[in-house]
């Protein structure tokens, strides 16, 4: 789907009731549309990878968000959704964003992506520290990784920043 088209199926699932709430709590610079995630996550699944890829960044909450959510559940090997999801986490900002795109993380791979979400934590973008902290939360609160993601918590860089602040909280 290209970009237009995209745009074009959200204003179609709008409600602007919602997207003043939404606008409201979400705290973007990003405008929103008013759609809700259910409905932006159903149109997500008919989004391939390269279109994610293609479509401008900050435009729209909900593009952003798809966007997210395509390369989140991309069925890619690890060094590449990596690769992807660490740019992608570089584009966020605001929680809405960050928070409806875990990963759900493969068996085979959870030491891989255990480092890579761990090595987030210290990055001094607010928002790439929640994506990591919002994914640890996800996948890794176990017995086999539990100790290990509370010591990670000590390398976060940007605590007292809010929404770093509570995505913490919420994993405690």
């Amino acid at each position: 789907m290209n970009y237009n088209e995209l745009v074009k199926l959200l204003h179609e699932n709008s409600d602007e009731k919602y997207n003043r709430f939404n606008a409201a709590i979400v705290n973007s610079s990003v405008p929103t549309m008013g759609v809700r995630l259910p409905t932006v996550r159903k149109i997500a699944k008919s989004v391939t990878v390269d279109e994610a890829l293609s479509y401008p960044v900050h435009e729209h909450l909900e593009v952003d968000a798809i966007v997210g959510i395509v390369l989140s559940s991309a069925k890619l090997p690890f060094e590449e959704k990596s690769a992807l999801l660490t740019k992608f986490a570089q584009t966020i900002e605001n929680w809405s964003v960050c928070d409806c795109n875990t990963v759900k993380v493969p068996k085979a791979e959870r030491k891989q992506y255990f480092q890579f979400f761990k090595s987030m934590l210290p990055s001094a973008m607010p928002f790439v520290c929640r994506y990591g902290v919002v994914n640890l939360l996800a996948n890794y609160l176990d017995d086999e990784y539990i100790n290990a993601v509370f010591d990670s918590l000590q390398t976060i860089v940007t605590y007292g920043h809010y929404y770093v602040d509570m995505a913490v909280a919420w994993l405690v």
